[in-house]
């Protein structure tokens, strides 16, 4: 039941490398090892349709469960190529569907991609593109593991092929993009950049032609230390595994409604996240363990609010932020016909002021200098606190501190207050 093969499809798109079919099960001892991480219960059999894969329950939040479906030695990899597993099975139920290739000698995790399964009830073929990390080394062989721990039930395993994919490759400004050309597409697969922000582009140009950008693959950016604020186009539906792991410096990261599926550990260890914008009203697809700071706000549109905090993992997050939220205007001092007033292009603000000066004294009194220092700050509920806008005002203009009509000694004491912030 298992095949090699060397084979072309279409205009030098695709070359099928490897290729099993299960139909009609397996016949004496099972060849097949569940692995159940952690705790979960399932079993292996045989179907005259496949082979059957039942998932019973899971214990813990992260769990998964897979069978080695290619031998370790079935296989090599190119250290820079882009693969695509076909997987042709029956679901129980909806679920995110992962697969591993891994190099044979050393190398673990070579290269894991994922996609979300809305189940038909019949068999269906589910692609899946895989592309290696681009280590240099010489493969000795490669296996590989199909993930089907979200569906809990019975999976029907009928065939798995991989195919090689024909893709060009281009750099720019620290980016290597793999190209799609039949599809127009091309995806990030590695970063040479050294900027605190990057803005990935929506479209690139290879050899005269334009190219979306509609995918960010696994570990691009993982463990880039000096990235501070990541913008990703509109276009992009997927973030790889690890794409962003270990960004130690993230602060934000701005995902577009057009990304459907972010991928295990995309955007995990990064200590100091402190803003994520989601901009899908409808909450992508997403590993539970994508994320490990969940100490960040989360910015969602309006009227998704209700269903990112119902929505795991989503509602993990510690801190909710409407999309609307905006920053008050900042303040402007007016000093005019003797009266100290505040104006803001925000209506509806609150004034936070303070006065700064020095004052002076003796035993004959307290000598007040001609002009004060003053701080002023706006601020709305709903809305970010202004930026302080500062100034110098004449002392005449609050002679009068106390308001009452005369000035006297009753108003130095109200300024001194004031300065003390009293």
């Amino acid at each position: 039941m298992f095949a090699m093969a060397m084979m072309t499809i279409g205009a030098n798109a695709q070359t099928l490398i490897a290729e099993k079919d299960f139909t009609g099960g397996f016949e004496g001892d099972n060849p097949y090892t569940f692995l159940g991480f952690p705790n979960v219960e399932g079993s292996v059999s045989s179907d005259p349709d496949g082979v059957a894969i039942t998932i019973g329950s899971k214990n813990l939040t992260f769990w998964a469960a897979s069978l080695t479906i290619f031998p370790e030695d079935s296989f090599s990899l190119n250290p820079k190529g882009n693969y695509k597993v076909v997987v042709t099975a029956k679901f129980p139920t909806d679920g995110m569907l992962g697969i591993t290739i891994d190099e044979l000698y050393g190398m673990t995790m070579m290269s894991y991609s994922s996609a979300y399964v809305t189940t038909t009830g019949d068999f269906q073929e589910v692609e899946i593109e895989v592309s290696a990390l681009g280590n240099d080394f010489e493969s000795n062989g490669c296996e590989m593991k199909f993930h089907c721990g979200e569906f809990q039930g019975t999976t029907i395993l009928k065939k798995v092929q991989i195919y090689e994919m024909e893709v060009g490759e281009e750099n720019i400004d620290g980016l290597t993009y793999y190209i799609d050309k039949t599809n127009k597409t091309a995806a990030v697969k590695k970063s040479y950049q050294i900027n605190e922000i990057v803005e990935i582009p929506a479209t690139i140009t290879h050899k005269g032609e334009e190219y979306t950008v509609t995918k960010i693959l696994n570990r691009v950016f993982g463990g880039w230390n000096g990235l501070t604020s990541v913008i990703i186009p509109d276009g992009v539906t997927f973030i790889g595994y690890g794409a962003f792991n270990s960004c130690y410096n993230l602060q934000e990261i701005t995902i577009p409604a057009s990304v459907t599926v972010i991928s295990q550990e995309a955007i995990a260890y990064c200590d100091r996240l402190n803003r994520v914008t989601i901009l899908a009203e409808t909450p992508p697809l997403i590993y539970e363990n994508a994320f490990s700071n969940y100490n960040a706000i989360l910015k969602v549109p309006d009227a998704s609010m209700d269903v990112y905090k119902s929505t795991p993992p989503w509602n993990k997050f510690s801190e909710f932020e409407l999309m609307s939220k905006q920053k008050c205007a900042t303040p402007k001092i007016c000093v005019e016909d003797g009266k100290l007033n505040f104006s803001c292009d925000t209506e509806g603000v609150e004034y936070h002021y303070e006065i700064f000066t020095s004052i002076k004294g003796d035993g004959n009194g307290i000598k007040l200098p001609k002009t004060f220092n003053i701080s002023v700050y706006a601020s709305k509920e709903g809305w970010y606190d202004s930026v302080a806008e500062t100034g110098e005002v004449p002392v005449s203009v609050i002679a009068d501190a106390n308001g009452d009509g005369v000035v006297d000694a009753a108003d130095i004491v109200r300024i001194v207050n004031i300065i003390m912030g009293q």
